[in-house]
Parts: C-alpha cells; structure tokens; sequence
C-alpha cells in the first residue's frame, strides 16, 4: 500500500489573479502547491516552506520581512524594474531573491524545485 504525500506548500502574496494562475501553474510544474493570500496579515495563517511576495502591495515588505524573522525561511521579493529602491530596500531586509517582474518568470521555476521534496515537518 503506498502513501501519497501532499505537494509542499509555497506562500505566494500577489495582487493579480491572472499571475497568481501563472505562478501556481509554475508551482505545479515543479512540484510545490502554491497557496495564494489575499492580505498580509493572511500569510501566517498557515504553514508554509518559502513565500513569495509581490513587493507593490499594501505591507508586502513588512509582512516578508516579520516572517523571515519568525520562521528562518526563504522569501522571495518581486517588483518594478523601475522601483530600485523598492528592491534594494527588500535585499537589506533579507528577501532573497529579489527580482524584477519581468525576472520572475525565468527563476521561479529553479526557486520553487527547492521546495519540492516532501519532508517530516511541517513547515
């Protein structure tokens, strides 16, 4: 008899439906089921292996950051190109990677293949 284990779980906190579709089927190509939220207060409201955060949206970096804290997790920031300093201020508060929108869709692919084995815990 074989147990199936459930995909691991990645926290994403993006404003637009239609990326977020894109990123969970990225997830799902690489193995990680994504849990979208909708606030950030919503991103500690269930356990997660990484996070990824859109770094436009109301508290997006705050909540990153209290969670890397928290947890000792990897999150990953995303924004503007044109908002350097939106992205520098992420990279200080420990987010990495921090990446262009437009970066996004080449890396996430080999961020999220390191969240995709099954572990013990429950992070």
């Amino acid at each position: 008899m074989s147990m199936q284990t459930a995909p691991p779980v990645v926290i994403a906190y993006v404003a637009d439906l239609m990326f977020g579709s894109k990123l969970s089927a990225i997830a799902r190509s690489a193995g990680v089921k994504l849990r979208n939220v909708r606030s950030a207060d919503a991103i500690t409201s269930g356990p997660g292996r990484a996070l990824i955060v859109d770094l436009e949206l109301p508290d997006a970096l705050e909540a990153a950051t209290k969670w890397i804290e928290t947890t000792g997790l990897t999150a990953l920031g995303f924004g503007s190109h044109v908002d350097a300093q939106r992205l520098r201020a992420a990279r200080v508060a420990g987010l990495d990677p921090v990446l262009t929108r437009s970066q996004l869709a080449t890396h996430l692919p080999g961020f999220l293949v390191k969240f995709a084995q099954p572990t013990g815990d429950a992070k």
